[in-house]
């Protein structure tokens, strides 16, 4: 599978804003599910990020009535990114160049798959049992990583 600037990018925002308060294996874990996610819907990792609902530091979890173009949220995104490279928080531009190497050894394959396939997680820090939405017949648990608890669709 080859990948576009925009899945490398929105990976390692994904990751930078879902994950960058993790250790590297709870990063890479979420970055697999991504992936996996991709590669068992045959999309994008870009389609996959910003599904509604699946990530919601992209999406927010609130009912979605309209959708944004995908290239005028690309520029927004592309503004943002220039703005937090200006800063000169220098910690949090060391963290978003770390995760995007991350994001490059998930997605070329060089760092393996720590999750056994697993298209599904959430923290333990913000829920105490799975989602309600998932269909708990339909799961099964594949490993946890400090807070996050994965599961593969059957």
């Amino acid at each position: 599978m080859s990948y576009t600037d925009e899945d490398i990018f929105m990976a390692t925002l994904a990751a930078y804003r879902e994950a960058a308060d993790q250790h590297d294996a709870g990063i890479t874990a979420m970055l697999c599910v991504a992936k996996n996610n991709a590669l068992k819907h045959d999309t994008s990792i870009y389609t996959e990020i910003t599904k509604a609902f699946r990530y919601s530091s992209i999406n927010c979890p609130v009912k979605v009535t309209n959708y944004i173009n995908k290239m005028a949220a690309l520029q927004q995104i592309v503004n943002a990114l220039s703005n937090f490279a200006e800063q000169t928080n220098t910690t949090q531009w060391n963290a978003w160049r770390h995760i995007g190497g991350l994001v490059a050894g998930v997605l070329s394959g060089a760092l393996p798959d720590i999750t056994n396939g697993a298209t599904l997680y959430y923290s333990t820090a913000m829920l105490k049992d799975i989602p309600k939405e998932w269909d708990k017949s339909k799961i099964v648990f594949t490993t946890q990583i400090g807070t996050q608890r994965f599961y593969k669709e059957l």
